[in-house]
């Protein structure tokens, strides 16, 4: 969650920054500059008032000039502040779906879903490390007997072009990425509460064995 917060505060900043001072200006000069009241008489917008002008100028409702008619200058200032508010906007929706389509931001969503997988994963699972033909072996395998499996493989093309129709029980992570400890992590603690597979399944987590060993052990579990 720090991760998506940073990436959204460091790359929202300017933008949001852009907006609070444009906003603050279009106040100030409605503050600043002199209309007239009723009577003709001068007369200066208080923060209040210019504050609920620009507020719902900014939502293009239009409830008119308040609380008296603008000047030409107060309405030439309006003008200002209203283009400069619309490329404000845009700079900042602009900048909200370069955002969404980052990798780096894409990526830390996805690992913060499946962060929460782990948390709230309570069976027993498999790690595999490595896809090649015999890990893709003992995942059909450990998929087909209602297992859970987490893939460990640098290619993720591999993967992907091997794709099954049980895909869905398995989970491809990069070795070197925080998915895969908080995987090791979540074994290890499966491990220690002795929650574990049963006598003839191995363990995978705490202590990791070989594809050709872990098939030998599914051929002889039957």
């Amino acid at each position: 969650m720090d991760n998506i917060v940073f990436l959204i505060l460091r790359r929202m900043r300017r933008p949001l920054l852009t907006l609070v001072l444009i906003y603050a200006a279009s106040i100030l000069g409605l503050v600043l500059i002199p209309g007239q009241d009723a009577q003709g008489n001068p007369w200066h917008m208080d923060f209040f008032h210019a504050f609920y002008f620009v507020s719902f100028m900014s939502t293009t409702i239009g409830f008119g000039e308040i609380p008296y008619e603008f000047t030409d200058v107060q309405r030439a200032w309006v003008l200002v502040s209203i283009y400069l508010s619309v490329i404000a906007w845009l700079y900042a929706i602009g900048t909200i779906l370069t955002l969404l389509q980052d990798k780096t931001f894409q990526h830390a969503i996805k690992e913060r879903r499946f962060a929460q997988r782990i948390r709230h994963l309570r069976e027993p699972f498999y790690i595999l490390c490595g896809y090649g033909e015999t890990g893709r072996e003992l995942a059909r395998a450990l998929t087909e007997r209602g297992q859970h499996v987490v893939v460990v493989d640098l290619n993720e093309d591999k993967i992907n072009l091997r794709c099954q129709p049980w895909r869905a029980k398995r989970r491809l992570v990069d070795p070197s990425s925080r998915e895969a400890a908080l995987f090791s992590r979540r074994a290890l603690r499966q491990r220690e509460n002795k929650v574990g597979l049963r006598t003839r399944r191995p363990v995978i987590g705490s202590q990791v064995r070989s594809s050709n060993e872990l098939a030998k052990l599914l051929r002889s579990a039957g």
